[in-house]
């Protein structure tokens, strides 16, 4: 009797029954095991064919580093010209305010209003040169690190499957 199928053999139809089984093991488990562990031998193949996908990742990761660095370089020359903005509209009302100023000097033709009017001008100058140069003149807005969601803003996808695998 076969432990297995529970089937009665002779002796000569239990040979043949045993060959069977042999047969079947290998077609069946040995043959798909060793290819299996072949597939899996073979995973360095795997790494190889993803280096598109590292490769893109470091791609990514280049552009996206180059798109901060463009947006501090704007932010930099921004804050530049604003500054030179500022510093010539203060020379051109200085320019303005010296000629004015020497040529009623020179001609000694002033009066109280006068004096008083130029004091303002001074005086606001004054100011706007202080205002310009207070350390928070200016403001900067700047999206926070903590903000960005670093673990979605790339991500690997496996095919098929709904799972996702988040890289920072």
């Amino acid at each position: 009797m076969c432990a297995g199928c529970n089937a009665y053999f002779c002796l000569k139809h239990f040979g043949e029954h045993v060959q069977q089984l042999s047969v079947e093991f290998d077609n069946d488990i040995v043959r798909p095991h060793d290819d299996l562990l072949d597939q899996i031998n073979k995973l360095e193949e795997l790494n190889n064919s993803s280096a598109n996908i590292f490769l893109q990742i470091n791609q990514w990761e280049k552009e996206t580093i180059d798109k901060v660095k463009k947006a501090a370089e704007k932010a930099r020359r921004e804050l530049t010209e604003l500054l030179n903005e500022k510093k010539v509209t203060l020379s051109k009302d200085i320019d303005q305010l010296t000629t004015e100023i020497r040529s009623r000097h020179e001609e000694q033709d002033f009066v109280e209003t006068d004096i008083e009017r130029l004091r303002e001008k001074i005086d606001k100058i004054q100011l706007s040169l202080h205002q310009l140069t207070l350390p928070n003149s200016m403001n900067v807005t700047i999206m926070d690190n903590d903000k960005i969601d670093w673990n979605s803003i790339i991500c690997i996808e496996k095919e098929g499957e709904y799972t996702k695998t988040h890289f920072i």
